[in-house]
């Protein structure tokens, strides 16, 4: 399936997201070309990458137990919901996957309304909650992707490892990936990476590797003019000036990776 099909197939789609959910999962997977969700068994054994995976959830003096609608450990928990291109009778009724009864559904909100937004956001919160669950053995994803089956995925992020609060990514601009989206490589990338090495995508990382490669470059200019017969003095004085150069890219680096401006 390429692109286009893809997109086609989805675009519609409406109803009940526990009728679509898991296929369109898979179909995101081979577009994307990365390992498809492994089946459930009865051992817990492919629990590391799986639909519906189980959750415990701790409180004062009791336990209860939830469901994750994809996760992949190291990775990223997925949380989906159906909204809809139109207004429906029902929306009163809404409520996220995870805690409603396996009927036919209208969506969850019409896309683009407050209601759809508020939906959003509520299902962003439980699949933090469920990162809070799944931290105590696997620690702590770095990614949540709340999805709206056939319309589009918002991607979170929290490199800390310590829970330090998921916020969007890479900004606020982009952090809704919509399905044409997906004709453009950089956003296909960006998937994969999140399915297969999603810290390479850590700002800091960015930012270090960088900054170690500019330093090697300047050590092999310093050198190079040395070599040339040029005074120790000058060369210092001269690469001071341009590690002062790449500070400053580095500032504006960040700030494009974080989505900041000047002030």
């Amino acid at each position: 399936m390429n692109i286009d099909d893809f997109i086609t197939r989805w675009m519609a789609s409406g109803g009940s997201e526990r009728a679509n959910f898991q296929q369109f999962a898979i179909e995101l997977t081979q577009l994307l070309d990365v390992p498809a969700p492994k089946p459930a068994t009865a051992d817990a054994q492919n629990d590391d990458y799986r639909f519906e995976r189980p959750v415990t959830f701790i409180h004062t003096g009791t336990q209860s137990r939830g469901f994750i609608d994809l996760y992949r450990r190291g990775s990223f928990i997925m949380e989906a919901k159906q909204g809809t291109g139109a207004a429906i009778a029902d929306e009163d009724q809404l409520s996220l996957l995870s805690v409603t009864p396996a009927v036919q559904r209208k969506g969850h909100g019409m896309r683009g309304s407050k209601r759809w937004d508020d939906t959003m956001l509520r299902a962003r919160n439980q699949a933090d909650g469920y990162a809070r669950a799944v931290a105590r053995d696997d620690g702590w994803p770095p990614f949540l992707l709340i999805v709206d089956v056939g319309h589009v995925i918002e991607v979170y992020s929290d490199f800390s490892g310590q829970g330090q609060g998921y916020t969007q990514f890479p900004d606020g601009n982009r952090y809704r990936i919509t399905l044409d989206d997906l004709h453009d490589e950089a956003t296909l990338a960006r998937l994969r990476a999140i399915w297969n090495d999603p810290h390479s995508l850590d700002p800091t990382r960015v930012s270090a590797q960088v900054t170690r490669q500019v330093a090697e470059h300047l050590a092999e200019l310093g050198r190079s003019f040395e070599a040339q017969g040029h005074a120790p003095e000058a060369v210092a004085r001269f690469l001071m000036i341009g590690w002062g150069a790449h500070s400053l890219a580095l500032l504006l680096l960040a700030q494009v990776l974080h989505g900041a401006t000047f002030g």
